[in-house]
Order: C-alpha cells, then structure tokens, then sequence
C-alpha cells in the first residue's frame, strides 16, 4: 500500500503565510499612503477655500464702500498696512426691506494672522472681537493706484504675501459712483481756484 500525504506541509504552510503578509503590508503601504495624501489635499483645499473666502469679503467690503469722512481718522478711507474704511450692510437676521446700516471695517495683520473688525458704531472706537481671516500670512499692504493726490481712489490693490502662495497682488476697483460723488466736490474747488 501507498500511504497519500493528506494536507499540505510546514513549508507549504509557511510559504503561504509570508506570501500573504507581504500582501498585507503592501495593501496597507498603499492604504496609508492614500490617506496621508487625501488629508493633504483636504489641508491644501481648506487653505486655498480661506485664501478665496478673505479675498471675496475684502472685495465686498470695498464694492459697499461709502465715501464718509471717519471721525477717529479724520480720513475717508485709511490705506497702508491696515485698512480702515465705512461700508453699508444690512444684517443677515433682519427683514429684507430694512435699510442698510453703517459700519467702520478694519483689516489688518498681527502674529502671522490677518484679521477682520467690524465696528457697528462707525464713529466709534471700539471693535466688535475681530475674525482671523487668513493664518501664515507674512505681509498685507493694501494701497491706492491712484497716488497721494486723491482722498478717495478709484481703485486699489492688494499685496499680500502668505508662506503657501508666496506674493498675491489683486486689484480692485471701487463703485463708480463714489468717484462721481468726489468730482463734484474738487472740480468745485478747482474753479473757485480760478476765480
């Protein structure tokens, strides 16, 4: 009589185990290095969305500006390394037939972080808690095109250099009818120059 093995032997068993661990560590290799990339891109999304989300609201701010002289800056709008200016809103809670209300916007950069201020009263002095708005910024500097000559300019532009997207410049033009708003006013005084 033949005695048959029945089953399979130890270094059957043993070639079979290595085989399939290496299996097993490959797929999680491969596992892992997709999850580490989605939670990049995830990061990279949400940064690239906070980059978009304070260039849209500062572009807001602007598009409502309201040419009003600002009692605590004697100016109409204050440019430079921090922005301060009134704009309109209305309350996003109130009845859609409520008029719009007044209120003083400041921009600037502190520890990296640029911030949002909202002052309600807009002669007052104090801010209501500002909104960080974008982190790792390294400069924000928001300037007039139109030079020293005007109060009020018609449009102007962004620097702002953040340590993921290096030197961002935008421009942005200001409503049309603030610079008609302004002509009125110094062409009157160039022709009493005249007189």
């Amino acid at each position: 009589m033949i005695n048959r093995q029945q089953g399979f032997t130890l270094l059957e068993v043993m070639a079979a185990l290595a085989i399939f661990s290496m299996l097993g560590v490959l797929a999680f290799m491969v596992f892992s290095q997709a999850s580490t990339l989605h939670q990049r891109s995830q990061k990279e999304i949400q940064q690239f969305n906070q980059l978009q989300r304070t260039i849209t609201i500062l572009d807001n701010d602007l598009l409502q500006l309201v040419a009003r002289r600002n009692r605590s800056t004697d100016k109409i709008m204050v440019l430079g390394e921090e922005a301060i200016f009134t704009t309109q809103s209305r309350d996003p809670q109130a009845p859609l037939n409520e008029a719009q209300t007044l209120q003083t916007v400041h921009w600037y950069l502190r520890n990296h972080t640029l911030y949002r201020a909202v002052r309600t009263s807009v002669d007052g002095r104090k801010d209501q808690p500002a909104q960080a708005m974008l982190e790792h910024v390294e400069s924000f500097l928001l300037e007039s095109n139109s030079g020293e000559s005007q109060e009020l300019p018609l449009s102007v532009t962004l620097h702002l250099q953040t340590q993921q997207y290096g030197v961002l410049q935008r421009r942005f033009a200001l409503p049309e009818q603030l610079a008609r708003e302004e002509s009125p006013a110094q062409t009157q005084a160039g022709n009493n120059n005249h007189e």
